[in-house]
């Protein structure tokens, strides 16, 4: 499962932007993340998000990574 998550981190954010230098990486890797977490709905998970899944099933909330 983590080594397929690191294949759609590395195919969503290091093969597709150039980066001028480490923040522009840390926004677009935390930009990325984000998403994932609050706006993807996962077939696995029901069709919740990761945080919306969190928060039903095990009532954890998560917050969004700032930069």
């Amino acid at each position: 499962m983590v080594e397929r998550f690191n294949g759609k981190i590395k195919d969503k954010v290091f093969k597709r932007y150039i980066f001028d230098n480490e923040d522009d990486l840390k926004e677009k890797l935390y930009t990325y993340l984000n998403d994932y977490n609050f706006k993807v709905k996962l077939r696995q998970l029901n069709y919740l998000t990761p945080a919306e899944y969190l928060k039903t099933r095990f009532g954890y909330s998560i917050q969004r990574i700032v930069i």
